[in-house]
């Protein structure tokens, strides 16, 4: 009974030392070879899931675009005050109408227009040059750039044949036709009376001057007409007057003012 009670309490320190040996290597592992603990788990639930991951869809509401006016409103055309002061009223017509130069060369009228108004201001007595604008008014930007191209096409066609010789009726009149950087399909029209510009470029040239824009689907001429007045002037003052005339024409583009 003796040995028997001895070997109990043996039995129970050999296990007692057995667990504290397998305490010690799990720590030294752990310090010889660091490791990264694996991040915890989200304890976010479904409905807590970024929003970002589901795709989405946006509704577009964009207005449709307002319809573009075919008649020429009142407010386009340049006030009283633009001109120079004039004697001899302002006179507003309306309705279809050959586009005016002082001289015999024909631009031709704007057929197929939806409207037209033609205002001159002035009476031309004196040398005076009378103030003038013309605006018509197409459906669509493409009549009215066709429009626009087919008169500077028109005044080209004058200066070729002034620069062939004096026309039927014995004058010199001469033209310079340009591009003039104001809204679209710009042309500026200088008319030489004399032809002084034939011997010398440099010379100064007595005229008037005009220029044709476009904004949209209108159309605009604004000038001088008529007078005894240098060119160079003239032009300084018409290519003014053909930006303020251009911005008043903003409704009849598509995105408007």
């Amino acid at each position: 009974m003796r040995s028997t009670t001895t070997a109990a309490p043996l039995l129970v320190a050999v296990l007692a030392a057995g667990l504290v040996g397998v305490t010690g290597c799990g720590a030294g592992a752990a310090g010889d070879d660091p490791t990264t603990s694996p991040p915890p788990l989200s304890t976010a639930s479904p409905s807590e899931a970024p929003t970002s991951a589901s795709p989405t869809s946006a509704t577009s509401t964009t207005a449709a675009p307002s319809p573009v006016p075919t008649a020429v409103d009142a407010a386009v055309l340049l006030p009283e005050s633009a001109f120079a002061p004039r004697d001899g009223g302002r006179a507003v017509s309306e309705g279809v109408e050959p586009w005016v130069l002082s001289t015999s060369c024909d631009l031709g009228s704007p057929s197929g227009a939806a409207s037209m108004t033609s205002v001159r201001q002035g009476d031309g007595q004196f040398e005076v040059p009378v103030g003038l604008q013309q605006v018509a008014v197409y459906a669509d930007a493409a009549a009215a750039q066709a429009e626009a191209q087919r008169v500077g096409a028109a005044a080209r066609a004058c200066a070729e044949a002034a620069e062939a010789g004096p026309s039927e009726d014995g004058g010199n009149t001469r033209y310079l036709v340009e591009q003039v950087p104001v809204g679209a399909d710009g042309t500026g029209i200088a008319t030489d009376y004399y032809g002084a510009s034939a011997g010398d470029p440099d010379a100064v040239v007595i005229g008037d001057y005009v220029v044709l824009v476009r904004r949209g689907t209108a159309v605009t001429l604004v000038g001088e007409s008529g007078g005894e007045d240098s060119t160079d002037r003239a032009r300084a003052t018409v290519v003014a007057l053909a930006q303020q005339a251009w911005e008043r024409l903003c409704a009849y583009e598509q995105a408007g003012c």
